[in-house]
């Protein structure tokens, strides 16, 4: 996934990361359905989520929101039914 949005460039192309994802997880749930077991996305922050405040040259805009990804993306998954587990704020108070 691209580090900041400013990278992305676009809504319509963060829209195409998050259609890949759903497409994704529809297979994995197919699997687990199939196979009979439990499906659990872990969320991992980027490091720019966790260390955004270390970071220099941080452009001001990605420094006031670094949700940009994780909260559609986790979003997305909780709609189509997957459990999440969020690690963004353990790992952001364990540095």
């Amino acid at each position: 996934m691209p580090i900041s949005k400013y990278i992305v460039g676009s809504d319509e192309e963060i829209e195409s990361c998050l259609t890949y994802l759903k497409s994704i997880l529809s297979e994995l749930k197919q699997m687990a359905k199939k196979n009979n077991f439990r499906l659990i996305v872990l969320y991992l922050p980027m490091k720019e989520e966790v260390y955004y405040r270390f970071i220099k040259n941080l452009p001001d805009e990605t420094r006031q929101n670094l949700d940009w990804w994780r909260t559609p993306a986790i979003q997305a998954i909780k709609e189509m039914d997957v459990e999440v587990i969020d690690f963004t704020s353990p790992f952001i108070e364990a540095a």
